[in-house]
């Protein structure tokens, strides 16, 4: 890493380990850094990590979240039963890491700028009003580690000369519908990036012509679709409906 790099790299970790202080020595973060909603994640995760189900009061079923962070929080919940204050603090440890990770990811993407996007990021994640939409307890740190993978894994393919290529895509397909998991509104970000071989194809991909752009989009969206099937196939046996029940709640008074 050259010496000019190291600069904003040094700054991001900085703050990050700074965060991660705070929410080891903090006494009131799980008061000041959490929401509402929070809670309806961690007493859920709790439930489910305890074998009690997908329920918040433990009587009702519910789907109301964006399923991949739940899981991750059911695992740590398994392991931390009653402390909501440890579970808090271990949660917002996952997300500093989530976070960090994720910048350094973007670091990496040389013609944008590589390590000077970290300047930014600092400067935005040492904001604590900025730094509480991701770091209270939520999937947005998660969404924006998976983000920064699904960015950084299309810029390398395409700009290697590989966009397109059969593994490459189905791994790209992958992280992407992980990424919609991981916040369900992703599905936008996610269908555009495998859809760019029609949209804004690299000079590589238009050589090969439009029937082989065709064949990569399909395969990508395919295998996109495919891998989040058994989640939207769950919602409509067990809830009636594709969406969380907070996403069908939406829809309803919106079409009121």
């Amino acid at each position: 890493m050259e010496s000019r790099e190291r600069v904003p790299v040094l700054a991001w970790t900085a703050v990050s380990l700074a965060w991660l202080a705070i929410i080891w020595a903090w006494g009131a973060l799980h008061l000041a850094m959490t929401v509402d909603d929070t809670f309806y994640y961690f007493k859920t995760a709790l439930n489910v990590g305890r074998g009690l189900g997908s329920t918040f009061d433990g009587i009702n079923r519910s789907n109301g979240y964006h399923p991949l962070w739940l899981g991750v929080l059911a695992v740590l919940g398994f392991f931390v039963r009653d402390d909501m204050v440890l579970f808090t603090r271990l949660a917002f440890t996952l997300q500093i890491a989530a976070i960090w990770a994720g910048g350094m990811l973007l670091a990496r993407l040389r013609p944008t700028g590589g390590a000077r996007v970290l300047w930014p990021l600092s400067l935005a994640l040492a904001n604590p009003f900025v730094a509480k939409i991701v770091l209270c307890g939520q999937e947005t740190a998660l969404q924006f580690l998976l983000s920064s993978v699904v960015l950084v894994g299309w810029w390398r393919l395409r700009a290697a000369g590989r966009a397109g290529s059969t593994g490459p895509t189905v791994l790209l397909a992958i992280a992407a519908a992980l990424l919609t998991l991981s916040r369900l509104d992703g599905a936008f970000f996610s269908g555009l990036v495998l859809a760019m071989p029609l949209v804004a194809p690299s000079e590589s991909e238009r050589a090969g012509g439009l029937a082989a752009r065709l064949r990569s989009t399909a395969l990508g969206l395919g295998v996109f679709a495919a891998a989040l099937l058994p989640y939207l196939a769950y919602n409509l046996v067990s809830f009636g409906h594709l969406m969380p029940v907070s996403g069908a709640i939406k829809m309803t008074i919106a079409g009121d």
